[in-house]
């Protein structure tokens, strides 16, 4: 497939395995083509799909396009700063970093090609909660 998509996904965790593998799995252009945890145990629930302990396999093979960090906040900032570093995409779970001083290394990166998972930002219930902040209904 030429149009396809080669994905990363780095982590296992319960975000990793319970929502971004089974998305890859049956995205129609998105192929996951490694998946990188360093937890032998949860490597071995990636099925047939090739696996690594560390982001140094995903960063020498230039045919993956794209990664998912479905990582811890304090491992996010660096791994997404280093994969920024080679021009690929990534997608970050949030929160991307425990504090806005732990992401400041992203500054020093071209961050055009990074976008934080937001799931539910369009759930009626988060216009909802939005509305009655702005509102005050919540108090001050």
């Amino acid at each position: 497939m030429s149009d396809a998509l080669t994905v990363a996904l780095v982590g296992l965790g319960e975000i990793g395995r319970s929502a971004h593998l089974p998305a890859l799995c049956r995205h129609p252009v998105a192929t996951p083509v490694l998946i990188v945890d360093p937890s032998p145990e949860r490597r071995a629930l990636a099925g047939d799909i090739p696996t690594a302990p560390d982001v140094d396999a995903l960063l020498a093979d230039d045919s993956i396009r794209a990664v998912v960090l479905a990582t811890p906040p304090w491992v996010t900032t660096p791994l997404a700063r280093r994969i920024l570093a080679t021009s690929r995409y990534v997608l970050a779970e949030k929160p991307i970093a425990e504090s806005s001083a732990a992401a400041k290394p992203l500054l020093d990166v071209d961050t055009s090609r990074l976008q934080v998972g937001l799931t539910y930002r369009h759930d009626p219930a988060m216009v909802r909660l939005r509305d009655w902040l702005a509102d005050g209904r919540l108090g001050s």
